[in-house]
């Protein structure tokens, strides 16, 4: 038995269909993606866990991982971990300014940007004195926080290197409809709250979300 692992690019509304390719088909999956220079480009690679994100990461050239979340020690490459969203603006002022850090580096993995969207939320709301956006004020709290998320990933997105978002997916059933027939199909889509998702859907060159799918093969005699 072996996993293959491949990626499916979201709809207008980001979410994905779980389509399976054949493995003797020409569509090799992931390694559709391979034939980029993805380390140049800014990514949004959301999925279910245990589908390979971070390890498929660690193998691209020059990374640096900005992780929000444990679980990386295993991968062998430079990372600074982020605990609050003070920290990950003092990091970006240092990127700004550092000039060998940016020479060595040819991308960022964001992992994941969904924990670095709730350190934006909480400190912002701090910075309010509130729990939760108000209601009855107009919208300015919320402006608030998609100012404040918006002006931070621009920062990140502005140093002119690639840039990798590794987010978390939810399974959710979407409807198929086409001239004969309508129905429905298990579908993912990125788990972080509307607006921070559709800003970086917006900011980025590809969205991939990540899958994995288990194939049993037989050897000469037969055997699985």
């Amino acid at each position: 038995t072996r996993n293959l692992q491949h990626v499916n690019q979201p709809d207008s509304r980001g979410i994905v269909p779980v389509i399976h390719p054949s493995p003797h088909s020409s569509n090799k999956g992931s390694c559709i993606i391979m034939s980029y220079e993805i380390e140049a480009r800014k990514i949004f690679l959301f999925g279910i866990p245990k589908t390979g994100k971070s390890t498929f990461a660690s193998k691209m050239k020059g990374v640096y991982f900005i992780s929000t979340e444990a679980g990386l020690d295993f991968l062998k490459v430079k990372n600074k971990r982020i605990k609050t969203w003070e920290e990950f603006k003092k990091f970006l002022t240092y990127l700004e300014t550092n000039i060998e850090t940016m020479k060595s580096t040819k991308c960022f993995v964001v992992d994941t940007v969904d924990r670095l969207n709730t350190l934006c939320y909480s400190h912002v709301m701090k910075s309010l004195n509130i729990d939760s956006p108000r209601e009855k004020n107009f919208g300015k709290d919320w402006k608030a926080l998609r100012l404040e998320w918006e002006s931070n990933i621009n920062r990140l997105m502005m140093l002119d290197k690639g840039v990798l978002f590794i987010g978390h997916a939810k399974e959710i059933e979407v409807e198929v409809e086409t001239e004969l027939i309508k129905s429905t199909m298990a579908g993912y889509a990125s788990s972080m709250p509307g607006n921070a998702k559709e800003y970086i859907l917006s900011s980025v060159d590809f969205a991939w979300c990540a899958d994995q799918i288990t194939i049993t093969t037989k050897d000469s005699k037969g055997k699985k």
